[in-house]
């Protein structure tokens, strides 16, 4: 009560209202992919939640660590789990 009063309320906590549930503000902004190279975890990216697999996939080629693990081999698909995992088939 006192605390209530201190942040300037006049009225009893007790007669306050109850904060409403927003849901738009539990959903996150982003997601943190792990992205794998033949299995492999090499590193983490960070995605806008609403980016399709086809926004996730560019954003892991233009990456910079991508080449990096890339090397000499070429890519032979990329799969992407919406909100889980990107994993980067390689072949030679």
């Amino acid at each position: 009560e006192e605390l209530w009063h201190q942040l300037g309320h006049e009225d009893s906590v007790v007669y306050a209202a109850f904060p409403e549930y927003k849901p738009e503000l539990t959903v996150d902004s982003s997601v943190n992919y792990p992205v794998s190279f033949n299995g492999k975890t090499r590193f983490f990216l960070d995605a806008p939640a609403s980016a399709s697999p086809a926004e996730v996939e560019a954003l892991v080629r233009a990456h910079e660590k991508t080449p990096q693990y890339v090397g000499e081999l070429s890519i032979a698909k990329v799969i992407v789990v919406p909100g889980r995992i990107v994993n980067v088939v390689l072949k030679k």
